[in-house]
């Protein structure tokens, strides 16, 4: 049996193609439609490292890679700021630059935003229990002629001040909203 083997321009689309068996012991032809699809690029994109409530999304989150050069554009975008929750989902959409011969690909991961430890009411969310935890723990760290922010008065922020300290955290107090 002869073998040829033919080469084609790899871009996708339909091809005609036709066989002949040259061989002594074998007769035979055909013919038909080859199909040839745009490659799929791999894109990788493992999940983020959990952030903080308030961080906006960055390169740190948004850093999908793909095999082939292109775009990626993120939803949702960079600057963001997502609110505490686990399991939140980062899209992307990837467009290749050769268009040709590559098809376009939507990828996703999920990132965790925690509450900071600097944050006394978990983000401002305030309710009763925070509030009397909040309470409770200031006034065993401090007492009402402590002025640890040195603005004249005892207010919050010298309560967030001596809290942190006491938690051996160096944070700058938040506003209480």
């Amino acid at each position: 049996m002869t073998r040829r083997q033919c080469t084609a321009a790899n871009r996708g689309g339909i091809l005609q193609v036709a066989a002949t068996v040259n061989d002594p012991d074998y007769a035979g032809s055909a013919s038909g439609t080859l199909v040839v699809s745009q490659a799929v690029p791999i894109v990788s994109w493992p999940a983020p490292a959990p952030i903080t409530y308030g961080s906006p999304l960055g390169a740190g989150q948004l850093d999908a890679t793909a095999n082939v050069p292109g775009v990626l554009v993120y939803t949702p975008a960079s600057g963001t700021v997502l609110p505490v929750g686990n399991g939140q989902t980062l899209g992307a959409v990837f467009t290749p630059s050769d268009t040709a011969d590559y098809t376009s690909v939507s990828t996703s991961t999920t990132v965790n935003v925690i509450v900071s430890p600097c944050d006394p009411l978990q983000n401002g969310a305030i309710n009763v229990g925070d509030v009397q935890r909040f309470i409770s723990e200031a006034l065993g760290v401090m007492s009402a002629a402590n002025d640890v922010s040195g603005d004249g008065a005892v207010n919050v922020t010298d309560i967030q001040i001596a809290l942190n300290a006491a938690r051996g955290l160096n944070c700058t107090p938040v506003s209480l909203r």
